[in-house]
């Protein structure tokens, strides 16, 4: 169970990271 907690904990950190970088992305095309 801890480990699937420790891969959801991945998952939304690298997505959030995900989502910034392409907001900066756009961001810095705008």
């Amino acid at each position: 169970m801890k480990l699937f907690l420790y891969i959801v904990a991945l998952i939304f950190i690298i997505g959030a990271l995900l989502l910034a970088i392409l907001y900066r992305l756009q961001d810095d095309k705008d």
